[in-house]
């Protein structure tokens, strides 16, 4: 067996992260083809061996996932590497593969809330515990909360790629969320259109992708999946959408009622396409500047975030901290509804922000920034610090996801744009001139 190549997020971590490489990826599909091939293979063997992509690729992250991206990056590839021999072979494993996490993983029980029809970050009890889960059993009598509570949440927090946020602390495999729902709309679009585009509107499924109960060979068409989109559009309508207040909020599936968490994931419908034109306009309106700071998207409104004391400490995918998967995805997703003006400007906010940073720092790129200022942005104070600071003299890789955002974000600038962000000028006086803005 011969290994192949992935990438790894940058500064303590060592192993193939799950949703981490697709962003990070998305910064390498130009220059670095080999690994973001090698990327979408290692995602596919471990779908077809274990039923879903790895939180990542070590057994300690046997009994979870996360953020299902598969089809999104393999699309990007496939459109990167349709000339070569074998890019139709890996588009057609990986759409197998997405295929078969969507009904093992993604859309099966516990996961599945069948009276909304949405999915959850819920995980059942019957995966192996870590040793901290261990340690703190014995002293159960001490603690204050239902242990296998508190796990079933914590566990589900992790799943959710959200690790830790007010939004989802102790509540989150009770909540369908809005993120998580998005993107099984993108896998169930992506798959629709690349069996009509690609395989004649006839997908075979081999043996190691046979769902139970199912027979090799097994044809599978585009129909059933736009039907499952339609379906699922129609759930985050009613279950999600808040006409009055102009934003996609969770539904929790044991209360039965929305939650009132205001999260930037709430522009995820605009990147898969499951807003109409007037939601889409709403989005812009009501919800976009409860997120929006002076160096990009913050990951939660302040509101959400609360007064932080003792008892409610700051949480770092919370306001004030921004993160390049928000930013990339907010980007892309305000363009396809024609807010190009808005993509621009976040765009390049964001880019100033890191660039400033860079500069003043000593090249420094880390995991996630403090959006609300410039001077010390990457000076994070919550449970886990920052990553990408770790480092001696001048570091030499940045972080993954955050280096990938950069990228991604220059690539849509105009030229005038391109200078500006290279002289240091802010989006306030940029905004100012008579060019501003990106192609």
């Amino acid at each position: 067996m011969k290994g192949l190549p992935f990438i790894v997020p940058g500064d303590q971590f060592n192993e193939l992260y799950n949703w981490d490489a697709c962003f990070c990826a998305l910064g390498m599909l130009d220059n670095h083809l080999p690994v973001v091939k090698g990327i979408v293979k290692n995602f596919v063997f471990e779908i077809k061996h274990y039923g879903k992509i790895l939180n990542a690729n070590r057994s300690y992250y046997l009994g979870r996932a996360q953020p299902p991206l598969l089809t999104w990056l393999a699309l990007k590839t496939f459109h990167r590497t349709k000339h070569e021999p074998d890019a139709m072979d890996i588009l057609r494993a990986a759409i197998l593969a997405a295929r078969k996490e969507y009904h093992v993983w993604w859309t099966s029980k516990p996961r599945l809330d069948e009276e909304t029809g949405l999915s959850r970050v819920k995980l059942g009890r019957d995966h192996p515990q870590s040793v901290g889960q261990q340690s703190l059993r014995m002293y159960s009598s001490l603690m204050p909360t239902n242990l296998d509570v508190f796990f079933d949440h914590d566990r589900a927090v992790r799943e959710s790629g959200h690790d830790t946020s007010n939004r989802v602390e102790g509540v989150c495999a009770d909540l369908a969320t809005v993120d998580l729902n998005c993107l099984l709309f993108q896998i169930e679009n992506d798959i629709a259109s690349t069996i009509s585009t690609y395989f004649d509107d006839n997908l075979a499924i081999p043996e190691g992708f046979v769902i139970r109960g199912e027979k090799v060979g097994t044809v599978e068409t585009s129909q059933i999946w736009r039907e499952r989109l339609e379906r699922r559009r129609a759930a985050m309508d009613k279950y999600f959408w808040n006409e009055k207040k102009g934003i996609y909020l969770d539904y929790n599936t044991v209360k039965r009622e929305q939650s009132t968490a205001e999260s930037v994931t709430s522009l995820w419908p605009l990147w898969c396409g499951a807003a109409n034109k007037s939601q889409a306009e709403r989005l812009v309106e009501l919800a976009l500047p409860k997120f929006e700071c002076i160096g990009g998207l913050s990951s939660t409104s302040e509101s959400t975030r609360g007064t932080v004391t003792d008892a409610n400490p700051q949480k770092q995918w919370d306001y004030p901290y921004g993160w390049a998967p928000h930013q990339v995805l907010a980007w892309d997703g305000l363009k396809s509804y024609d807010f190009k003006n808005e993509a621009d400007r976040l765009t390049y906010r964001w880019l100033h922000m890191m660039t400033k940073t860079f500069r003043n720092w000593n090249g420094t790129v880390v995991e996630k920034y403090d959006v609300t200022q410039l001077e010390r942005s990457h000076s994070v104070d919550a449970e886990y610090g920052n990553q990408g600071r770790n480092f001696k003299y001048a570091p030499q890789e940045g972080f993954g996801w955050t280096n990938g955002s950069y990228i991604h974000g220059v690539s849509s600038m105009g030229d005038e744009a391109r200078k500006a962000l290279a002289d240091g000028v802010s989006w306030e006086d940029f905004s100012k001139r008579d060019v501003a803005g990106t192609t």
